[in-house]
């Protein structure tokens, strides 16, 4: 009960360590609102977003029948909206993903994936849409399995390595590799792969 007395030293310092304490819980509680407010917005905006752009890849949809008998420059801008409507869909989809994995959603269905196979795929596409990039895969010899979405564990990776050679530049060598974190219990997947 000493300790606690105020106007002693003792009693000083332990008022000030939980007038420090309750500063960093209320720090720590702002930073969580922040990014949950964060998370909500890139979730709402995203969805928001998916009605223009498709409204948008509707209209140039639409155009692609008569393209052929439209002057080269009108022709070629219509591919560019169509190709960058496609890309801030793809974008759009991105974020919603992201949004939702942060939120800690599961996915509703759960396959078992097989990582291996789904980076071998990934790396070969990688090789033909970035051919200035030197791409390298290093899996191990057994095949590397999680329980998750097949589609979304797909989407992730893609989103990885796709940024990994368009935020480098041409002649970068962008090396992936995965290897399982834990080793599984006989008769279980793993329960963490790294890539």
């Amino acid at each position: 009960a000493e300790l606690a007395v105020p106007g002693t030293e003792v009693g000083d310092v332990g008022a000030s360590v939980n007038r420090m304490l309750d500063h960093v819980g209320s720090a720590l509680e702002e930073r969580y609102r922040g990014t949950e407010q964060m998370r909500r917005f890139v979730a709402d905006a995203s969805h928001e977003l998916r009605t223009p752009i498709a409204t948008i890849r509707g209209w140039a949809d639409l155009t692609r029948p008569y393209r052929d008998d439209l002057p080269a420059e009108v022709a070629t801008s219509l591919g560019k909206i169509d190709s960058g409507a496609m890309r801030m869909s793809s974008l759009v989809d991105d974020l919603l993903l992201l949004a939702r994995l942060e939120a800690g959603r599961q996915p509703t269905r759960e396959d078992t994936v097989d990582v291996s196979s789904l980076l071998v795929e990934l790396v070969e596409d990688a090789h033909v849409v970035n051919p200035d990039h030197s791409i390298s895969l290093d899996v191990p010899p057994e095949a590397l399995e999680v329980r998750g979405a097949a589609d979304q564990v797909r989407r992730v990776v893609s989103i990885v390595l796709t940024n990994a050679c368009v935020h480098t530049p041409p002649g970068t060598s962008v090396h992936v590799e995965a290897l399982a974190a834990r080793k599984p219990v006989s008769g279980q997947l793993p329960s963490d792969v790294v890539a």
